[in-house]
């Protein structure tokens, strides 16, 4: 970076707001620059602890609830204003040249704070509709990026850019071959996976029931002909495991059943298909990792942004959307059947809808910045 040496990044709440600022806070340590993440949300302990590990510099904020939720407007009035007097006094100590927030009204007081010192204040939404906090903030901001092209850009009060996804290099720097990625998945949870088409399911960090059980259900037809890894949340973990169980599912079968896993290069790079929620960040890795999705957007998404990702990851060719209300045993076992009579089918739609766009995202957003402070 030419100019941009110091940058405020405004994240926290979601893994989907805190990843990708985390990234572009990474990329931007490897290009000698200093960054300076401030975090709110409910996950704000948690966070801050992943980012020091990163040693990235951290100012956790206060809580501030949602507005929206009954008794909570106090609450939030009140973290949103010792926040912003935080973030005053840090941004002056720290004499940021750029701002960036990642989304979300946790980021009202640290972009309020960019806008009083006269940072410029640049954001990025992760989704393919602009949320309604970025909404508000644009009228302030120098430009937007997104992940995806944008379904309201007329909304957006600055330019609007796709830059992609920032996103976490220990996942697509551990792009590898199917071949490789049984063996490491082997060394990892010593699982013995034949070259049967593998399917990653996946519900969200919190997992979906509607899903798990709709998967195991039909799971009984993939006896020796799919491969089914099946991440199922973790309060869902026993839930799922006695399901299988009571249908006498195990590995033997092909079932591989986990609660979460970090390791998901590998299982990006093994699966040949996967079915779950469409989050901005999980549409962004199927995109780059080329791969097929069978995709339920979460229906209570805000403003049902996860329908807009899906229909996004529909239009390149890589995706089947079905709504939350029609997941079913019989839904997935067609789908099952399906596959097991063209395999070779779906791997290609993954392939062919492959896109580079989030590939290199963080330098992007940097460069873009340091062009716009030069001017």
């Amino acid at each position: 970076m030419d100019n941009l040496k110091k940058i405020v990044i405004s994240c926290g709440g979601t893994g989907g707001h805190f990843y990708p600022g985390l990234s572009i806070a990474r990329r931007f340590m490897e290009l000698g620059g200093t960054p300076l993440l401030m975090l709110s949300g409910v996950n704000v302990e948690k966070q801050t602890q992943i980012a020091r590990g990163f040693e990235i510099p951290v100012l956790p904020l206060p809580p501030m609830p949602s507005p929206n939720r009954p008794g909570k407007i106090f609450q939030f009035i009140k973290g949103a204003a010792t926040g912003y007097c935080k973030a005053v006094k840090t941004m002056k100590a720290f004499e940021p040249q750029a701002f960036i927030g990642m989304g979300s009204f946790t980021s009202l007081p640290t972009v309020s704070a960019a806008k009083r010192l006269n940072v410029p204040v640049f954001l990025h939404d992760g989704n393919a509709r602009a949320g309604r906090a970025n909404r508000i903030f644009s009228r302030w901001a120098k430009e937007m990026f997104s992940a995806f092209p944008l379904v309201n850009q007329n909304c957006v009060k600055c330019p609007a850019t796709v830059s992609g996804m920032p996103l976490r290099p220990e996942v697509v720097m551990r792009k590898m071959s199917k071949n490789d990625a049984a063996t490491a998945l082997k060394q990892i949870y010593n699982w013995q996976l034949n070259n049967n088409f593998t399917i990653l399911v996946m519900g969200g960090s919190q997992g979906a029931r509607t899903i798990n059980n709709a998967v195991a259900e039909a799971a009984q037809i993939c006896r020796g002909k799919l491969n089914i890894i099946h991440l199922c949340g973790e309060k869902l973990y026993r839930e799922t495991g006695e399901k299988y169980k009571s249908l006498n599912l195990g590995e033997g079968d092909g079932i591989f059943l986990l609660p979460f896993s970090p390791h998901m290069g590998e299982l990006y790079s093994v699966c040949d298909m996967i079915i779950g929620r469409s989050g901005g960040s999980s549409v962004a890795e199927l995109l780059s990792f080329g791969r097929f999705g069978v995709l339920i957007p979460y229906p209570f998404a805000a403003e049902l942004h996860q329908n807009d990702n899906a229909q996004f990851a529909q239009q390149c060719g890589a995706a089947e959307v079905i709504d939350n209300s029609n997941v079913s045993g019989a839904e997935f076992q067609k789908l099952f059947e399906s596959i097991i009579a063209n395999p070779e089918k779906y791997r290609q739609m993954g392939r062919n809808a492959q896109t580079d766009i989030h590939r290199n995202a963080a330098d992007f957003i940097l460069r873009k910045i340091d062009e716009v402070i030069a001017g």
